[in-house]
């Protein structure tokens, strides 16, 4: 009697797409952070809207769909927001907004704008991580 009703449910699991032979397909989604290559920190040049040059570091952080961006020029620290499409990384903070060109590199190439300005600023950002070009 049970192979009878046995045979009769596994056909009936069979024929709604279940069984418990099927493989479960890995989740799909972001790269964890220790696989995204933008994670890291970064050495950054730039040149203020008025032209004065700048150094420091960028330190971006994977944050699920997002990248938390933090700059550290002289004593001024800056945290922001990035979204990558692509090979372009946008990010705001503030009243600030920049958008870097992801390089074959690894490195950055951006332009950035305040508020009120009316005169852009650049930026580029080499990976400091090891066994990087830039």
């Amino acid at each position: 009697m049970f192979r009878k009703w046995g045979g009769m449910i596994l056909l009936l699991l069979l024929a709604c797409g279940c069984t418990a032979l099927q493989p479960t397909p890995p989740p799909v989604g972001r790269p964890t952070p220790s696989d995204d290559p933008l994670v890291g920190t970064y050495r950054v040049t730039g040149t203020n809207p008025d032209g004065s040059p700048y150094r420091g570091t960028l330190t971006i952080e994977a944050q699920g769909e997002t990248y938390s961006l933090i700059w550290e020029v002289g004593n001024t620290l800056t945290t922001g927001v990035g979204l990558r499409q692509g090979d372009v990384l946008s990010g705001g903070w503030d009243c600030g907004v920049v958008t870097y060109q992801i390089q074959g590199d690894g490195s950055l190439e951006g332009v950035w704008a305040l508020c009120g300005e009316r005169h852009i600023g650049t930026e580029r950002a080499v990976p400091t991580r090891p066994g990087v070009q830039g």
